[in-house]
């Protein structure tokens, strides 16, 4: 499908224009108590010009986590089911599941996916608006062509959460939670603590709950689940942090690139400054930062980038990588060796390129 027929689907983009969001309003984010620093870096970037399309027919996609040697693709206008599998390794479609619909077992929404090997074979399925999880087993899905979920799991009505995914001891969630960036749940979904407050201000007259959607971003778990990475869109910041055995975070290191510049807009906001980070993956060396670092275009379906940064795990830039498409989302082999990329232009897919 060309990329001119999704115009009109761009209200429902909320992973990846962070306005539209705003029914959501508190995103929350990282406590400058701690301290920022900018990094600066000089080095060349490689260029990656040699790209393969893998051949696989999607409508709409939106995001992609790799697991094992699955892709898993959210795929908007996924006729057949709003995730797809892809094995990459034979590039071809393996399954596809949940379908959209207000059944039981349907989704209204998917806010994000999220599989940790390390701790079970459950594969978590996050439905913002119907505030549920829905939880299947990973074999079942990959193997057995299974379509229904084993659990679901509700949340309190009270509470609005834009991304939840599992950690050791519970789960951690951003949302609807006023002056914090991140609410740490336990098993049963219930509310133990808070993390987090938001980047200063660019003036003082600016609304709490403005500044908040103004922070709307994404966050990022590894698969180890010892690292939570923090993006915000409309800022060029990174933030990761530690997570213990418990669940809790603390913060490792921020790097800030572009600082957060805004200005009122009614009761909303417009951004000044250029756009950051957009997209996260990580591997046993390295976690790999898909970076825009452009000015907004209200006109397009969503926001790309073609910077690829690659920061060790004490937060240091020891390359970057320049692709030759735009793209909105990446995932990168274990092995450091293949870079999957998420792309709308000419034509919705995913390209792969080798490092």
């Amino acid at each position: 499908m060309k990329t001119s027929k999704f115009k009109n689907c761009l209200p429902f983009l909320l992973q990846h224009k962070y306005y539209v969001v705003m029914y959501t309003t508190l995103s929350l984010s990282l406590s400058l108590l701690f301290g920022c620093y900018s990094q600066k870096n000089n080095e060349s970037f490689i260029e990656l010009s040699n790209g393969e399309t893998l051949d696989i027919e999607l409508g709409l996609p939106i995001s992609a986590s790799l697991y094992d040697n699955y892709l898993f693709i959210t795929d908007f206008y996924g006729e057949s089911g709003l995730i797809k599998i892809v094995d990459i390794q034979k590039e071809k479609i393996v399954n596809s599941f949940a379908n959209k619909g207000e059944g039981p077992n349907d989704f209204l929404s998917i806010a994000n996916v999220d599989y940790a090997p390390i701790i079970d074979r459950k594969f978590y399925v996050f439905d913002q608006v119907a505030n549920k999880i829905k939880v299947f087993d990973f074999d079942s899905l990959v193997f057995h062509k299974q379509k229904e979920p084993q659990t679901v799991l509700s949340l309190n009505g009270d509470l609005r959460f834009y991304e939840i995914m599992k950690t050791y001891n519970g789960y951690v969630a951003t949302g609807i939670i006023e002056n914090k960036k991140f609410a740490l749940l336990n098993d049963s979904l219930q509310v133990e603590s808070w993390s987090g407050s938001y980047c200063p201000k660019p003036s003082n007259n600016i609304p709490d709950i403005t500044h908040a959607v103004a922070n709307y971003g994404k966050f990022f778990v590894s698969d180890n689940r010892k690292y939570l990475v923090n993006i915000i869109y409309a800022a060029g910041i990174i933030t990761c942090y530690d997570i213990d055995k418990n669940g809790n975070l603390s913060l490792k290191w921020e790097n800030t690139l572009s600082k957060m510049d805004y200005k009122l807009k009614g009761d909303s906001f417009l951004n000044i400054g250029v756009m950051g980070y957009l997209s996260i993956s990580f591997t046993d060396k390295y976690i790999y930062a898909l970076y825009s670092g452009k000015k907004e275009d209200n006109n397009a379906i969503a926001t790309y980038g073609q910077e690829i940064h690659v920061y060790d795990y004490n937060g240091k830039i020891i390359k970057r990588y320049m692709i030759n498409n735009q793209a909105l989302g990446i995932c990168v082999t274990k092995n450091d060796g293949y870079i999957y990329t998420i792309v709308h232009n000419p034509e919705s897919g995913i390209i792969k390129y080798a490092l």
